[in-house]
């Protein structure tokens, strides 16, 4: 068994996602990484995430129902949001 957290990256922007798993680095996690949302919904629909790092709004999807698709595999998961200033204007 896999004691290891799961961490799901969503980022679309290779840079961004660059810069978050370099932070993440050699901290004992599995990271799994996807560029859209609907890649991390299929994911969250076969794996058990424990921390999504995902953008707060995205054209078709947003990071809440993504977070409630999480939720209903594992009710303790974390969340952390990424966006740009302009976003939450």
């Amino acid at each position: 068994m896999n004691d290891q957290t799961t961490v799901l990256v969503v980022e679309s922007d290779p840079r961004q996602c660059e810069t978050i798993c370099r932070a993440l680095e050699g901290e004992g996690l599995h990271l799994l990484i996807t560029q859209n949302m609907y890649a991390a919904l299929d994911r969250i629909e076969h794996l058990k995430v424990d921390i999504l790092i995902a953008p707060l709004k995205e054209e078709r999807i947003d990071g809440l129902k993504l977070l409630e698709a999480a939720q209903n595999q594992n009710p303790d998961v974390g969340i952390i949001f990424v966006t740009t200033p302009n976003v939450l204007e």
